[in-house]
């Protein structure tokens, strides 16, 4: 997951100066961006691309989630 979401920081021009990942479901980003990129789209794209790449590669995951929902 942190390669995930590094890689799209680096292609979408804003980084990720410190990351937690929970034990849960949950993540915690301090990222640090330009004035020009609105924090909407990049909640945007970490959340819909790294959820698209997990689901690819794991496709198991998408079935675990929607069991439990």
């Amino acid at each position: 997951m942190k390669k995930i979401l590094l890689e799209i920081a680096s292609k979408y021009g804003f980084s990720i100066e410190y990351m937690e990942i929970g034990k849960d479901d949950h993540i915690h980003l301090l990222v640090s961006a330009s004035p020009k990129l609105s924090v909407t789209n990049i909640v945007r794209w970490l959340k819909g691309i790294s959820v698209w790449r997990l689901f690819r590669e794991c496709p198991e995951l998408q079935n675990i989630l929607m069991t439990n929902g």
